[in-house]
């Protein structure tokens, strides 16, 4: 996909980049700059990075207590990389935490 951008191009998305990480270091749980941040990267072709930050988007649901997007997040990952185990150990750990809830008024 890089192949296609204009140089002005490539160069705004560097920039972005650029941008946002320093803003997500400084937010980690900011999820909506790290998903423009994602984007970047996926423009640029830099997989490793788009599943680098897919993680931190993902991890960052985890700790705001949105287990179903966190999920969706760490599934997007395995359907690249079915194998990755970082992230099955994450969503084994999003399940046993979703199975310990206890849903109001039910009985135990």
């Amino acid at each position: 996909m890089a192949a296609t951008l204009t140089a002005n191009e490539e160069a705004q998305l560097l920039q972005t980049i650029e941008m946002f990480e320093v803003i997500t270091q400084s937010q980690p749980l900011d999820y909506q700059s790290l998903e423009i941040l994602k984007e970047a990267y996926f423009k640029l072709g830099r997989q490793k990075e788009v599943v680098d930050t897919s993680k931190r988007i993902a991890q960052a649901y985890v700790q705001l207590g949105q287990l179903s997007s966190a999920i969706l997040e760490y599934e997007s990952i395995l359907q690249r990389y079915p194998d990755d185990p970082d992230v099955q150990a994450a969503l084994a750990e999003i399940e046993s935490k979703a199975s310990s809830f206890v849903v109001p008024g039910e009985v135990e």
